[in-house]
């Protein structure tokens, strides 16, 4: 009987001790911060985002621009392979991908200071830190586009037939970029609580949030428009054709990832962002452009097949 009562109390204790216990534990544990979390869900990120490649002293490497040069190596590469086909040389390719890449990183950077100007005007030398990030495609591509147009004035090169050969270069150097932005934290996604999200280290406004990962959404659709595209140079119908598949492709590519982006405001009936609107555009004038460029390889053929009459 003995026995027996000092078996009683150390049950009651374990019992108390595990009730004080488990509600010191339910007190100190973090609630998620995502607030599209499931509540209980212990989510876990593929891992965790920091822009930062390498430090040596007060020298830092960022991922963006490692990532940024891999894209230049990968579109010279690519297009030099296309070059000899549109009658240029090795030399004369090299030198216009570094003058385009050149005018894209200028048209793209100054596009970004100007839709944040705010920030920069208050640090004016961080406008010349592109390694940090801070670089919109719409600008690039647009200066990039028209210093590509003067080129082929000047050198008396077919302009539809060089944009051909160059777009695929361009869809890889994107896929590398978007990397960049990933690992840098910028172009970040919205909140979600699905098992791919990730939590970046930086911006501070969203770092240790699970997000969307918009850029590699969008490095794994450039990566697929890519090789689309290499399907369509072997099918080339007309002058012009590749190039017109590129945009069209890359316009509804980013029309779609843009609704899982979290950096941009809606400012086009408070449901659209500027970029989706851009993307109507280039769309719309890319199935025009073709379709002109189509019917007019259409008539030159039929041109051509016709029998001469006296």
């Amino acid at each position: 009987m003995g026995h027996v009562r000092r078996e009683v109390p150390l049950a009651l204790l374990l019992a108390e001790f595990r009730v004080k216990h488990h509600a010191r534990t339910s007190k100190n544990t973090k609630k998620p911060s995502c607030p599209f979390q499931r509540t209980g869900v212990q989510h876990q990120p593929i891992f965790p985002v920091h822009p930062i490649f390498l430090s040596l002293g007060p020298l830092k490497i960022h991922w963006y621009g490692v990532f940024v040069a891999l894209g230049f190596l990968a579109a010279f590469k690519v297009f030099h392979k296309r070059a000899p086909r549109i009658g240029l040389d090795l030399n004369e390719a090299g030198n216009l991908v570094v003058l385009l890449f050149l005018a894209g990183i200028v048209g793209a950077r100054v596009y970004y200071v100007i839709l944040n100007w705010q920030d920069f005007s208050a640090h004016p030398l961080e406008i010349f830190r592109i390694d940090h990030g801070g670089l919109v495609f719409y600008g690039g591509f647009l200066m990039s586009l028209l210093t590509l147009w003067l080129w082929c004035r000047w050198n008396k090169r077919a302009f539809a037939l060089v944009m051909d050969a160059m777009v695929p270069a361009l869809a890889i150097a994107q896929a590398f970029g978007r990397v960049g932005c990933f690992m840098n934290g910028c172009c970040y996604g919205r909140e979600c609580d699905h098992f791919w999200a990730v939590r970046p280290g930086s911006p501070p406004e969203v770092a240790g949030h699970a997000l969307h990962p918009v850029q590699l959404y969008e490095t794994f659709g450039l990566l697929d428009i890519f090789l689309t595209l290499l399907v369509l140079e072997k099918l080339r119908r007309y002058p012009g054709y590749v190039a017109c598949s590129y945009v069209l492709l890359y316009a509804f590519l980013r029309f779609f990832i843009e609704f899982f982006r979290g950096d941009l405001p809606r400012v086009i009936l408070g449901r659209f962002t500027l970029a989706q609107g851009l993307c109507a555009i280039l769309f719309a004038g890319a199935w025009i452009i073709s379709t002109r460029l189509a019917r007019r390889h259409l008539r030159s053929r039929n041109n051509v097949s016709s029998p001469s009459t006296s």
